[in-house]
């Protein structure tokens, strides 16, 4: 009878055991199947050394160019430092005077735009400026900057007193998933936090010809994503499922972003043009045709972004290309002021 009794008070701890046991063999195995396979939990990239911040956090647009003066170091050992100055109204200098006379030309836009990589003196912004003296030219273009963030800091231009005389939005068709947001594109931005944007805002497609605008979203990142790869995976499925279609609706959305853009610029009686800067294979003729449908001016200034014209050590446009554009911005200039 005891010893019935002692085997009838063994058998709940001996089921215990063995589902403990089941539970941890399983859990090695969920967990150490993908790390075989190479998959790691969540882990940012690892630039280097951490630079100067040159943007901080802003509740409508996501983030803006932070204003002041600094200096970075080269790309590349030898390689000369770099000057970048943003003003308090978040632009980056063009080395204009002071003149409240002067007309003024706003270029909204992303890196490209903003001359990323380079050094104040070497964007075809400020060589412009050079060779106009006569407008006062503003560079708000922004690093990650999507179609959308400039749409809404063009409105806050346009809001001003007086508007600007000339608003161009300096276009290139990676803007396309940073409009909608997709899973790639937050994915992107959040493994590259340090760098200050990490939550954009973006639009869906709306009935007719229209936009849903949504706040800044970032990607999610779990808590202990960053040490283990089953939560990693199973957050990585979550934010898939959460952007899903968003990639199929980019070209459409940029198409109407651009109209709108148009349409806001023309309710203020100010001129505005695309400046079509970079195009992805096949992408070039679509926008071309919708810009002329839509009867949206525009200057194509695409040049290849090939060795010759890429920043060593660093991937965006070089200055010698900077010098390209500003030239075929240049020739179209008088015909767009003085529309």
């Amino acid at each position: 009878m005891r010893n019935e009794i002692e085997s009838a008070q063994r058998r709940p701890a001996a089921v215990v055991a063995v589902l403990l046991t089941w539970l941890v063999v399983s859990f090695a195995i969920v967990e150490g199947g993908p790390r075989l396979l190479g998959r790691r939990p969540w882990q940012p990239v690892d630039s280097g050394p951490k630079e100067t911040a040159l943007h901080e956090p802003d509740p409508m647009l996501g983030w803006v160019n932070k204003p002041g003066h600094c200096v970075l170091p080269p790309h590349l050992p030898g390689g000369a430092e770099r000057e970048v100055t943003v003003l308090p109204d978040h632009s980056r200098t063009t080395g204009a005077k002071s003149d409240a006379a002067a007309d003024r030309v706003d270029f909204l836009g992303c890196s490209v735009t903003n001359g990323y990589g380079l050094s104040d003196a070497d964007t075809f912004a400020w060589k412009l400026q050079q060779a106009h003296p006569e407008l006062h030219f503003v560079n708000f273009g922004t690093a990650a900057y999507g179609t959308y963030q400039s749409l809404l800091r063009m409105e806050k231009a346009l809001a001003e007193s007086p508007p600007p005389k000339l608003v161009l939005y300096g276009f290139i068709t990676q803007h396309e998933a940073r409009n909608v947001a997709t899973y790639d594109w937050l994915r992107g931005l959040a493994l590259n936090a340090e760098r200050g944007h990490v939550a954009p805002p973006y639009v869906t497609l709306g009935p007719g010809d229209t936009l849903e605008r949504h706040a800044p979203e970032s990607f999610s990142v779990w808590p202990l994503a960053d040490r283990l790869v089953v939560v990693r995976l199973a957050n990585d499925a979550y934010m898939h499922l959460a952007t899903w279609s968003r990639s199929d609706e980019g070209a459409e959305a940029t198409r109407r972003l651009i109209a709108a853009m148009a349409r806001a610029a023309r309710a203020r009686s100010t001129p505005f043009a695309v400046v079509f800067f970079l195009t992805q294979e096949g992408k070039r003729q679509e926008y071309v045709d919708s810009f002329r449908k839509n009867e949206i001016a525009y200057l194509d200034c695409v040049q290849p972004l090939d060795e010759p014209n890429r920043i060593p050590g660093e991937g965006h446009p070089n200055g010698q290309l900077n010098s390209v554009w500003a030239q075929c911005i240049s020739a179209k200039l008088p015909d767009l002021v003085r529309r």
